[in-house]
């Protein structure tokens, strides 16, 4: 039986770039300029997708920079869609991974995902795409209230206790996205220390309330964004861009940490070179 054929529409995301003099400077920390400049580069593929395409998924931030950057390609997308009748279906806003967001943070992407699909498209989500093929047991309930379908990748497996959703296998072509996979494929230390490191400073991030600081954690925590930390995929390049990555979590760390001491009057003007961000920020 032929699968209906599913197309990805993604966006790399790109740091800014940090090295540790740029820790506590106030330097932004995602390049959206960057990503703004090449979303026009997805023209092309878009204007050529196949008649065979059934469904698709853009995560909201790709929405987001194709109204800012590209009216023409949106324009064009969203005849697409009404002319061909193309169901769209939902992924976390910043098509953050799954194993690293709490329930709270997943129900947040998912309504953020659903409003701008509903603001563009003028329709509801059909289903939700896990695109990891991995669904962690913490989300099954956010599902569970959210959609009645869930499709994955004809080639992954999912294995869920209690689910009220219909489970269904998709044929996937992505267009747009450097790295796709499931944080599963991680196979180097670096790797490894970056997820332990995204999911435990989270919650600092969360009790500090800034708004930029969060949506930088939401893009770092992109599979794509820790993968390129894999020395087997991309080996020299690999560390560069993990060192990048725990520069910018050290200056996140750093400024979690003024604000905490702001409230007791008192200001750090050195910041702290730290191997694990999130312990010093625990201690």
């Amino acid at each position: 039986m032929k699968l209906t054929e599913t197309l990805f529409i993604g966006q790399t995301a790109y740091l800014q770039g940090m090295n540790v003099f740029d820790i506590g400077t106030n330097r932004a920390h995602i390049n959206l300029g960057l990503m703004g400049s090449q979303i026009s580069n997805l023209a092309t593929q878009i204007n050529s997708i196949s008649k065979e395409t059934k469904q698709l998924v853009i995560p909201g931030y790709v929405l987001e920079l194709l109204e800012e950057n590209d009216d023409e390609l949106l324009d064009s997308l969203k005849l697409l869609v009404k002319t061909n009748n193309i169901k769209l279906l939902s992924v976390p806003y910043y098509n953050s991974s799954l194993s690293l967001m709490s329930k709270e943070e997943l129900s947040t992407q998912l309504n953020l995902q659903e409003k701008i699909t509903q603001r563009i498209f003028n329709k509801k989500s059909d289903g939700f795409f896990c695109a990891e093929g991995i669904l962690p047991p913490s989300v099954e309930t956010v599902l569970n209230k959210n959609y009645s379908k869930v499709f994955y990748p004809k080639d992954s497996a999912i294995t869920l206790k209690s689910p009220t959703y219909k489970l269904i296998q998709t044929d996937v072509m992505s267009l747009g996205e450097e790295k796709v996979g499931s944080l599963s494929m991680a196979d180097s230390k670096m790797e490894g220390h970056l997820i332990n490191e995204l999911r435990n400073i989270y919650p600092h991030i969360v009790n500090m309330g800034d708004v930029d600081t969060l949506t930088s954690w939401r893009f770092m925590t992109q599979p794509s964004m820790i993968l390129r930390a894999g020395v087997s995929n991309f080996s020299g390049d690999a560390y560069e861009h993990y060192m990048q990555m725990m520069n910018t979590l050290n200056d996140i760390a750093h400024k979690i940490r003024n604000v905490e001491l702001a409230k007791k009057g008192l200001f750090q003007e050195k910041p702290i070179i730290s191997p694990s961000p999130s312990l010093l920020l625990a201690n």
